[in-house]
């Protein structure tokens, strides 16, 4: 079962509890959850620890990381087609924007968009 999220300015997420069929939470959870965290399952999430400045060649290797942490997804028929996008912020080398497109198993195309910071602690739980 799919629950709803919430996501503020900031990009923090708060899960509702409220059922819904998108897959937001299988996204934001994959994406947020630092690769190795998972004791249950230590390839699951994203790492991108390694990545210290965003550059025309980095963005590539972080397209790269953010299908591979999404790619679980396909087999487990949630969706049937991830396509990831990433791009500079202009005047800036310490981050990038992921959009994340996503058919849903349904046919229901969903986008999620990220604005991850590198060279430091980026992504993870944001814990009350």
């Amino acid at each position: 079962m799919n629950y709803d999220i919430e996501i503020d300015s900031m990009g923090r997420g708060a899960l509702t509890w409220e059922k819904k069929s998108s897959n937001l939470v299988n996204v934001y959870l994959s994406v947020k959850t630092p690769k190795g965290f998972l004791t249950t399952d230590p390839d699951f999430g994203l790492d991108i620890s390694d990545i210290k400045v965003v550059t025309e060649i980095t963005l590539e290797t972080l397209k790269q990381r953010y299908e591979q942490a999404l790619a679980w997804m396909i087999p487990a028929r949630k969706a049937t087609q991830i396509t990831v996008v990433t791009s500079l912020i202009e005047g800036r080398s310490d981050g990038a924007k992921v959009i994340v497109s996503i058919i849903q198993a349904n046919g229901v195309e969903m986008q999620f968009t990220d604005f991850i910071e590198v060279g430091g602690v980026s992504g993870g739980f944001i814990f009350p």
